[in-house]
C-alpha cells in the first residue's frame, strides 16, 4: 500500500495509468457500467440514466483515459448501450463481460457460445475481449468441465481471455490454483480488505493475472445515512460513524478515502468506478491520490471488526 503524510485536500483529474499485461492494456481505472441498465446500489437514488446521460458517461470516461469497461449480459441494456456507442466510433476498448453457467457438464460449451455470441451481437464485436464467468459457485459445480469449456471458446476465436468473478471469497485460493483464468475479478474495499493484509491480492497479480477489484464504495453503502439504514445493516452504523470520524479527523473525503486506499494497495491491476451520472464519474477520477500511513494503519484496524452482514451484499436480503 502505498502512502503520503500529507492530508489529501488536491482534486486534480490523474494521469490516468495503465498495465499491460496478457497482453492486454488496462486502464487502472475501469468503467463499470451495471448502471446503465438497472437500477444498481444501496445508495442509488436516480436510478437508470437516460440514452442522453448514458451517452456523456461514456464520453467522459475516453476523455478520462479510460479504455477498459465491465458489463454483463444480465445488466439489462448494458451491453447494447455499450455496443451501439462503439460501433459508431474508431475507439477499440477492453470490453469484460460475464456468463452464467447452467444444465449438463456434456452442453457446457454449446450453452457458453450461445451466450457469448449474445454479447457479441449486442457489443457489436466479433470476439469478445473478455468472458468472465459471473460467480465462482459455477465453478464449484462444474469443476474442470467448466474451464475446459472455457477455453475452447478462446482456441475457437470467441473469446481473448478469461476470467471469473468472485462473490464469496472464501474458496479463491483453491479455484485459482491452477491458473486457469487470464483475468480475475474480486470485491474489495476499506471495510473488506483481508487479501490486502495477508498478501494474497499482491500474490495473485504476481502469478500473471489481470486483476481487477469492485465494490470499492461498497455498493454506496459508505455513503448511506446511518440513521437511515434498513434492519439487516444497522449494525453497520457505528462503522460508518467511525469512517465519518476518520475522514474529519484527516481531512480526506469517505469517497477519497475509500478509492484512494484501494487504488494505491500493491496487486491491484484496476479499479472498477460505477456511476448513474457523468458527473459522478469526473469526480471519482479526480480523487485517487496515496492516503497518509497512519490512517491507512487506521483502516486496517477498523476493518477487522466489521461483521460478516455489513461487509457482504448477497447477505443483505437473505
Amino acid at each position: 500500500m502505498l502512502t503520503a503524510d500529507t492530508p489529501q485536500n488536491k482534486k486534480e483529474i490523474r494521469v490516468l495509468e495503465y498495465t499491460v499485461k496478457n497482453d492486454t492494456k488496462i486502464s487502472k481505472i475501469t468503467l463499470g457500467t451495471a448502471q446503465l441498465g438497472q437500477s444498481y446500489g444501496i445508495n442509488n437514488t436516480s436510478g437508470i440514466p437516460d440514452g442522453k446521460e448514458a451517452e456523456n458517461i461514456l464520453n467522459t470516461a475516453l476523455s478520462l483515459g479510460i479504455n477498459t469497461f465491465d458489463t454483463s449480459n444480465d445488466y439489462g441494456d448494458s451491453e447494447k448501450i455499450i455496443g451501439e456507442f462503439f460501433g459508431r466510433r474508431k475507439e477499440s476498448p477492453v470490453i469484460v463481460t460475464k456468463t452464467g453457467a447452467e444444465g449438463s457438464k456434456a452442453a457446457l460449451y454449446d450453452m457458453l457460445a450461445e451466450n457469448a455470441e449474445k454479447s457479441l451481437k449486442n457489443l457489436n464485436v466479433s470476439s469478445l475481449p473478455c468472458l468472465m464467468l459471473h460467480h465462482e459457485k459455477f465453478v464449484t459445480e462444474y469443476g474442470r468441465a467448466l474451464i475446459d469449456a472455457m477455453n475452447k471458446l478462446k482456441s475457437n476465436g470467441i473469446i481473448r481471455k478469461t476470467g471469473i468473478s468472485f462473490s464469496d471469497k472464501a474458496d479463491m485460493k483453491k479455484i485459482l490454483s491452477d491458473g486457469s483464468f487470464d483475468f480475475v475479478q474480486l470485491p474489495m474495499n476499506i471495510f473488506d480488505c483481508e487479501e490486502i493484509l495477508n498478501g494474497t491480492l499482491s500474490k495473485l497479480n504476481k502469478s500473471g493475472m489481470t486483476v481487477f477489484i469492485r465494490s470499492v464504495y461498497l455498493q454506496g453503502l459508505f455513503f448511506k445515512d446511518p440513521d437511515t439504514l434498513p434492519k439487516k445493516l444497522r449494525s453497520a452504523k457505528e462503522h460508518l460513524l467511525k469512517l465519518r470520524a476518520l475522514s474529519e479527523r484527516y481531512g480526506v473525503s469517505v469517497q477519497a478515502m475509500a478509492s484512494g486506499f484501494i487504488y494505491f494497495s500493491e496487486g491491484v491491476d484496476s479499479v472498477l468506478v460505477g456511476c448513474e451520472k457523468a458527473s459522478q464519474l469526473e469526480e471519482s477520477a479526480k480523487l485517487p491520490l496515496p492516503l497518509p500511513k497512519k490512517l491507512t494503519e487506521e483502516i486496517f484496524e477498523i476493518s477487522q471488526k466489521i461483521p460478516s452482514v455489513v461487509k457482504h451484499p448477497w447477505e443483505w436480503n437473505n
